[in-house]
């Protein structure tokens, strides 16, 4: 028992003289490194001794190296973290810490097993720690350190905060020797707590240490090892003169820090060597410390060969890459971004600014450098002069750092021939939109609804092409007084093939026998003509109905087309003609429609609403809508004036579908009505070849119950013409998807007309007189005057879409 305390003292005595001597040589080299000024190092090392006794069971130690960084004068301040599974707290005064992202910011360090020293920017969790009690961040930097203490399973992070001005040029020393200190110092305080009256942790934490550790007299010869020590030289040497020169022992004593990279046994060894002192101050001998860097060595000579092959690399890169400052001036270019510019040698190009080269000026650098700064990188399309060729490159800037220097790293790809296919491409494009266009409003001209005469019925239309030209067809066919023809029809497919299947529909249906009392003719007929013209793998769905307003009946054909839906405005109700149904056309040569013919009795006043199946593709949780579903949604809208009612509907089933249809989509709504039988109205295309016939046709009915003198017929004329020619250009803007209505009623002598446009209307009070001396010139005003002047009444409605016009007629 004797003989075991007898060892633990001597382990203790040999500790605390490696820890002081390896400090007092660490203190010393420091003192030698900076300015004598800087004295008060030195009391640290008097109280150091002094407090030695002091030191071996305590924390005073960890802070009094704290302190020791503090002195010098690049370090404003100094903080040390514990780190554990339970709490993040200060060292040594244990206070926690709350702040956020400090556990991850320090977890994230420790993924990095390879690195223990981590520079920190101002944004760094960690940097919140610095207390800027007079001093600025923006004056500092700091940086990270991770001690890891596997015996305690506790991991600590040293954090020093410099002022960015100066930096003494022992300090990277230093702070290597003191963190070596910490580590130490907290093996020592870990097992002194253990053991608390036996000095066997010293034993401990010498044998068992991560570093290779010699202890020798003052010949060199070996008196103690540790285990890593007989790891690392198995063959048991006995001196350390077999690895070092003998002129290092006397180098050590004379005060000299020892530290040397050497090669033993092929093995890669950094030694440092310290004195070892006894109680009264002398020096009984050396302590050194052995670690192996072989495995460090061969990743830095690889490291080396890598670093070589990517340097081949970048200058043989396919593309250009170019680093340069903030400024924008030119740090380092390959190969490829000198031959782009027509240069053989990089000092031509060297510290010349990159705006010399490329179509943009240095203010446009400094807004690019800004947007890096946001957003790390940038993408951008770059010209160069006319002197380099005006050859475009796609271009991607990005921040990076060149040990603490800040540039841009810029790689250029020459695009100048996908420039030029784009715009050649983006031309033909453009020629293609204008044409598609072109054939858009021819289109639309086909699918315009002729001028309607016959009484009790009004319509309105709702077409949504799913690209620039579609395949839906629907007409309105004015077959006499009482009868008129309802059309619609779908071509499987969409886009110019099915457009162009359309326009041939058109001319079929303009051609065909329209006899009210013969709808299997005119059926027959179109699917003979269709048949000749359209592929084998296209159709047409199609429903012609035939409504006879003067017995309110309909008689039809449904050549595989949705069925249509029947609002009854007394009953409510809302019905689905679904009586009848026949092949599509164009699907059989010698298709027989004699036996499809349908009819239907109709409600006396009622609303018809035909539509293509692009109404039912839309989907909701991959089910499509269903019939019921329509005609729900067909009730609900029923309340809306009708010009709106269509739109809704329209709305509604997208507002209520997840999976939006591809196809076309057209609607038509039919609206009968007995009391118009009374009221005369015309509704016409936004065309102004129309405007001319439909007055024609009005007064022609008006003289048939009243006569009309000359002056009747030409004031008539001049007004009606105005009116409606107003509202095709400034109302509709000549879109033939838009119509004008013209109501017209005889009361006695006196005939009222209204003409009212699906335009925005105007503000009526804003017409410029066309009489007053400035307008003269201008064309605008004078057609309301002229209307004016020839009616006896004339009102606009609060929107200035509809006019109202009151004429008494004064016959001859």
């Amino acid at each position: 028992m004797g003989s075991e305390w007898i060892i633990g003292g001597i382990a203790f005595a040999v500790g605390a003289a490696v820890c002081a001597g390896v400090l007092f040589i660490i203190l010393r080299n420091k003192i030698n490194s900076i300015p004598k000024s800087y004295s008060q190092s030195v009391s640290f090392i008097t109280r150091y001794y002094n407090s030695l006794p002091s030191l071996l069971n305590t924390t005073k130690t960890v802070s009094f190296l704290l302190d020791t960084l503090l002195e010098y004068p690049s370090v404003s301040q100094v903080k040390l973290i514990k780190y554990d599974s339970e709490k993040i707290s200060l060292y040594p005064d244990d206070t926690p810490l709350t702040l956020p992202k400090v556990r991850s910011t320090i977890e994230r360090y420790l993924s990095y097993p390879d690195d223990d020293r981590f520079d920190l920017e101002p944004e760094n969790p960690l940097f919140a720690l610095f207390d800027a009690e007079g001093e600025s961040v923006a004056d500092t930097n700091a940086e990270a350190h991770i001690i890891s203490i596997s015996l305690m399973n506790t991991i600590f992070c040293l954090i020093i905060y410099f002022k960015k001005k100066f930096r003494a040029p022992i300090m990277r020393q230093a702070i290597g020797f003191i963190k070596n200190q910490i580590v130490i110092s907290l093996y020592l305080n870990h097992f002194s707590l253990q053991h608390k009256d036996d000095y066997e942790f010293l034993d401990n934490v010498y044998f068992k240490g991560p570093v290779a550790m010699g202890i020798t007299d003052l010949n060199g010869r070996l008196t103690s090892t540790n285990k890593k020590f007989s790891e690392l030289f198995p063959e048991n040497i006995d001196s350390m003169k077999e690895i070092i020169e003998n002129d290092v022992f006397q180098s050590i004593l004379q005060g000299n820090r020892f530290e040397k990279d050497i090669v033993h046994n092929k093995r890669n060894l950094k030694i440092q060597g310290f004195p070892s002192f006894s109680r009264d101050g002398s020096v009984k001998g050396f302590v050194f410390t052995i670690i192996d860097e072989s495995i460090q060595y061969l990743l830095y000579k690889k490291l080396e060969v890598s670093e070589n092959r990517y340097r081949m690399l970048i200058k043989k890169l396919p593309v250009g890459l170019v680093i340069m400052n903030k400024s924008g001036t030119i740090y380092f270019v390959n190969d490829n971004f000198l031959f782009s510019l027509g240069y053989a040698e990089f000092n031509k190009i060297q510290g010349r600014e990159i705006s010399e080269f490329f179509d943009f000026d240095k203010e446009d650098y400094r807004k690019m450098s800004l947007e890096i700064e946001k957003k790390d990188s940038l993408y951008i399309k770059l010209k160069t002069l006319s002197e380099y060729g005006e050859r475009v490159f796609s271009v991607n800037l990005r921040k990076i750092f060149l040990g603490e220097e800040e540039y841009i790293e810029a790689v250029f790809q020459d695009i100048s021939l996908e420039n030029a296919l784009y715009s050649q491409l983006s031309e033909k494009n453009k020629l293609l939109e204008d044409e598609l266009k072109t054939a858009r409003v021819v289109q639309e001209h086909i699918l315009a609804i002729p001028t309607l005469y016959t009484a009790g019925v009004r319509f309105h239309s709702f077409y949504k092409p799913s690209s620039q030209l579609g395949g839906d067809f629907y007409d309105i066919l004015p077959i006499d007084e009482i009868h008129v023809g309802i059309i619609i029809a779908d071509v499987s497919g969409h886009g110019v093939s099915s457009s162009l299947i359309t326009a041939m529909l058109k001319i079929l249906v303009e051609f065909a026998p329209k006899d009210p009392h013969k709808i299997n003719e005119m059926m027959n007929y179109l699917n003979s003509g269709l048949v000749k013209v359209m592929p084998e793998d296209h159709f047409i769905t199609l429903f012609y109905g035939i409504i006879d307003t003067q017995n309110h009946s309909m008689e039809y054909i449904n050549c595989g087309h949705p069925f249509p839906l029947i609002y009854d405005d007394i009953s409510k109700e809302t019905t689905i003609l679904s009586k009848g149904m026949s092949y599509p056309l164009g699907s059989f040569k010698n298709l027989s429609l004699d036996d499809a013919v349908q009819k239907i009795k109709l409600p006396v006043n009622c609303k018809l609403l035909f539509f293509t199946d692009g109404l039912l593709n839309f989907k909701k949780e991959r089910i499509s809508l269903s019939m019921e579903n329509l005609r729900n949604i067909f009730t609900q809208n029923i309340q809306y004036q009708t010009r709106e009612i269509l739109p809704h509907i329209y709305l509604d089933v997208v507002k209520n579908s997840t999976q939006f249809t591809d196809d076309d989509v057209s609607m038509l709504l039919i609206l009968l009505n007995k009391e118009w039988q009374y009221k005369k109205l015309l509704s016409i295309p936004s065309n102004v070849m129309e405007i001319d016939i439909a007055i024609v046709r009005v007064m022609y009915e008006i003289e048939r119950h009243i006569k009309l003198g000359d002056d009747d017929k030409w004031k008539m004329y001049t007004a009606l013409y105005e009116a409606m020619i107003n509202a095709v250009e400034h109302g509709n803007k000549y879109n033939v998807q838009k119509r004008v209505s013209l109501l017209y009623r005889l009361i006695k002598d006196w005939a009222v007309f209204k003409v009212r446009d699906e335009g925005p209307g105007f503000v009526v009070k804003e017409i410029p007189n066309p009489l007053a001396k400035e307008n003269m010139l201008k064309p605008s005003g004078r057609g309301v005057f002229m209307i004016r002047k020839m009616m006896d009444k004339v009102k606009y409605n609060a929107l200035g879409n509809e006019l109202t016009m009151f004429m008494r007629i004064r016959g001859e």
